[in-house]
Formats: C-alpha cells, structure tokens, sequence
C-alpha cells in the first residue's frame, strides 16, 4: 500500500517537474542537473521507481520495510508540496 503511495506520488512529482522544466525553472534535484531535459526526468522517474521498489522488496517485511518506503513517500510528498506553492498543480 505504502508502495503505491510513492509511486504514485514519485510521478506527480515527475509529471511537475516537466512543467517546471517548460517554464523555465531550474531542477534543485542534483541527480538529474539543473535544467534536465523530459527524457532525463523519465528516465530518472523509472530509473528510482525500480531501484525504490526493488530495494523494499529485499528488505524483511514490517517496520524496517514501511519505514524505508515512508522516507521516500514523505520525500517526493515534500517534493509535490514545493511544486504548488510555486503554483504547479497536482495533476497525473
């Protein structure tokens, strides 16, 4: 459940990012640069929707596991929060 909660708020996130990308605004995620291009942002999104759900899968069911995939939910959420209040909704 908590899985489905990051997934779906890493591809908001993605989708917001492309629109802050076409305004003109720069990327503060240092992994994919300041001005990424759509292909870089897509590739990132499936990129660390693998890697976050591949890794959740090796760690034990229980807490170890929802609290690993509650630290990303909560990042990409913070990630989504900062979006609107620069004025980019939240669309999928």
């Amino acid at each position: 459940m908590i899985g489905s909660a990051f997934t779906t708020a890493l591809w908001v996130d993605r989708k917001q990012t492309l629109a802050l990308r076409a305004a003109g605004y720069k990327e503060t995620n240092w992994f994919i640069g300041p001005r990424p291009s759509a292909g870089q942002v897509n590739m990132y999104a499936i990129s660390f929707t693998i890697v976050a759900l591949g890794t959740a899968a090796v760690i034990p069911r229980g807490a170890w596991r929802v609290g690993f995939l509650a630290i990303l939910a909560g990042g990409e959420l913070a990630g989504i929060q900062h979006n609107v209040a620069l004025g980019f909704p939240i669309r999928l």
